[in-house]
This record gives C-alpha cells, structure tokens and sequence, in this order.
C-alpha cells in the first residue's frame, strides 16, 4: 500500500469520511490535498456548495498533512480555523494544505481551496494542537 492508500484510510475509517466522499489526493513534505466530491444535497441556494464544504475539506487537508509529516499527527486536533471565501463552488473542490510551523504543541497551516477550473474559492488558516506530545 503507498502513503497516499495509507493516509486515504485514515479519512475511510473516521465516521465522517465516508459520507463527505472525500479523497485524498496527494501528501508529502508537509503538505496535502484532499478532492470533496460534488453531490446535489452539499448545495445551498443558488445551485453553490454550502460554504461549510470548504472549511471540511480543508480541515482534513491540514489534518491529512500533519498525520503525513508528525509522527503521533492522527490525534491532532482542530483548536483555531479561520476562513475567507472568494468565490462560490459549483463542482468538486480541491483543498491544498501546507504546514507553515510544526512546533512542540501546535502545527499552524495554511490551506487554499479551489474548483477544478484552479478558482480560487477560500483561504483558510489553521491551528492543531498535538495532545500528549512531549518531543
């Protein structure tokens, strides 16, 4: 199994994996993309995705780029997300995270979110703690 299989169970064996459909692209060097899918029922008014499926796939974007880059990163946990949205999403979207600083306790990254077309659609930054971690 390659590291991109590996860390796509990762997404498939959490409860909420299975029901975004999300998909991860690629991981490496402190980074990740995860693809989310395109579905009717993710829509809000307008015929756009609710602005709620950016922050998801970035989330797991960051999260799917910790786990790739910290050992015990799996247990990480979201403690600061902060997200501007530039254009409406009406297809599958692709988050791109990059880790800016792994510190002892706190990962801070930086993730874009795009539409196939490279639309740039939100910028997020995000905040993990690493629970436990004594190195």
């Amino acid at each position: 199994m390659n590291e991109r299989e590996t860390l796509q169970r990762w997404v498939d064996e959490s409860p909420f994996g299975p029901w975004w459909g999300l998909q991860v692209e690629t991981a490496g060097a402190g980074m990740a993309s995860v693809r989310l899918p395109y579905r009717a029922e993710l829509q809000r008014l307008g015929g756009v995705l609710h602005g709620g499926c950016a922050m998801v796939v970035a989330d797991v974007a960051m999260w799917i780029a910790i786990i790739a880059a910290v050992d015990g990163g799996e247990r990480a946990v979201t403690i600061h997300f902060a997200t501007d949205y530039l254009a409406p999403a009406r297809g599958d979207i692709i988050a791109s995270a990059r880790l800016l600083k792994v510190g002892r306790r706190l990962i801070v990254g930086s993730v874009d979110t795009r539409a196939l077309d490279g639309t740039l659609v939100a910028v997020h930054q995000v905040t993990y703690a690493l629970p436990g971690r004594t190195q």
